[in-house]
C-alpha cells in the first residue's frame, strides 16, 4: 500500500504540531507514522490507505470547525483528532469483534470481550508513542534538539480524547454513538463535552 499514510500524516501532523507550539518534531513524527503504517495489515479495507483517507476527511472537518464554529476546538483536541485518525484501525485483522469474541481469540480474551479491536488499536498506537524514536509528546530531559513535547496535563487530555474517539468506532455501539453525534451538532459551552464531540468526526469518517 505504499507510504500513503506516512506522507499524508507527515503533512497534516506537521501543521497541527506547529500550531500547538511543539518544535523539533520531524524525526519522531516520521518514526510514529512509519511504525503505525507497518502495523496496518494488507487487507481489503482496514488498511493504511483507509487510515489516510479518514485522516484527510477529519482534517477537512477540523478546518471547517475553525472557520464556522462559535467554540472551535483547541490545539490539544485537534492533535488528538490527528492521532486518533492515524491509529483508529491499526493492527486490524479484517474480522469483526463478534468473530473474535465468539472464537475466544486472544485479543478478545485480553480485553475481556469489551471492544477488543478498538482497545487493541489504542494499545498499539500509544505503545508506539512510548518508543524513543517516535516519542512525539514526552517532554525531553535536556537535549535541545529533541521534540519539545506536551505538558503532562495536555498529554492526559490528548490520551483521553484519543481513546474515547477510537472506542467510539465500535459498530456495536452504533446507536449510542449516533445519538452523541447528533447531540454534538448542538452548541455547548461545557468543556466536559469536548471528548464526546470529538468522537463524531472519527466515527463518521471511519464508517
Amino acid at each position: 500500500h505504499g507510504n500513503t499514510l506516512l506522507h499524508t500524516g507527515f503533512t497534516i501532523g506537521s501543521e497541527l504540531l506547529t500550531e500547538a507550539g511543539i518544535s523539533n518534531f520531524k524525526v519522531p513524527l516520521r518514526g510514529f507514522l512509519q511504525d503505525v503504517q507497518k502495523q496496518y495489515h494488507r487487507i481489503p479495507y482496514h488498511n493504511s490507505i483507509h487510515a489516510a483517507d479518514v485522516l484527510s476527511s477529519c482534517t477537512y472537518l477540523l478546518r471547517e470547525d475553525r472557520r464556522v464554529s462559535r467554540a472551535p476546538l483547541g490545539n490539544v483536541s485537534r492533535l488528538a483528532t490527528f492521532v486518533a485518525a492515524v491509529i483508529h484501525d491499526v493492527g486490524h485483522f479484517g474480522r469483526t469483534n463478534r468473530f473474535h469474541v465468539a472464537s475466544h481469540d486472544p485479543v478478545a480474551v485480553l480485553y475481556n470481550d469489551q471492544s477488543p479491536l478498538e482497545n487493541m488499536h489504542c494499545t498499539i498506537g500509544f505503545s508506539i508513542l512510548r518508543q524513543p524514536h517516535s516519542s512525539l509528546f514526552k517532554i525531553p530531559s535536556s537535549t535541545e534538539d529533541e521534540c519539545s513535547g506536551l505538558p503532562d496535563a495536555d498529554f492526559t487530555l490528548l490520551r483521553r480524547i484519543v481513546i474515547e474517539s477510537v472506542l467510539a468506532t465500535d459498530m456495536a455501539k452504533h446507536f449510542e454513538t449516533l445519538s452523541r453525534f447528533k447531540a454534538a451538532i448542538n452548541y455547548t459551552e461545557n468543556p466536559n463535552e469536548t471528548a464526546k464531540t470529538l468522537e463524531a468526526p472519527i466515527y463518521a469518517e471511519s464508517v
